[in-house]
């Protein structure tokens, strides 16, 4: 499957995570990911509701970004609408600047 999609990097996100349906979209069987509790900026989830937490296909997926192929862990959270680039896959393959003051952001691809 190929699409080109809008992604937000997230420093506050530890590792990459897709909106609930990008899981049917990538052929993956959301029943077959297994569950974890994760935190949130709203806070954690909740530890007795299971159904809610967000689920994990282990493989992972493969994305292109600027003609670069790299590795990503494959997160699923229900309720989320961005795909949220983390930093323990996404930041791992690019060096990444937020300079607020100048309101500049900048992604340079490592080379290993």
């Amino acid at each position: 499957m190929s699409a080109r999609v809008r992604a937000l990097v997230d420093s506050g996100c530890s590792s990459t995570t897709f909106p609930a349906e990008w899981a049917a979209e990538l052929g993956i069987d959301w029943d077959e990911c297994t569950p974890v509790q994760g935190i949130t900026a709203s806070g954690a989830d909740d530890p007795s509701d299971d159904s809610r937490w967000p689920r994990v296909w282990p493989p992972g997926v493969d994305a292109v970004f600027a003609g670069k192929r790299i590795h990503l862990s494959a997160m699923f959270r229900l309720d989320l609408i961005p795909i949220l680039l983390g930093r323990d896959d996404f930041f791992a393959h690019y060096k990444i600047l937020f300079d607020h003051r100048n309101q500049k952001f900048s992604l340079e691809a490592y080379n290993k």
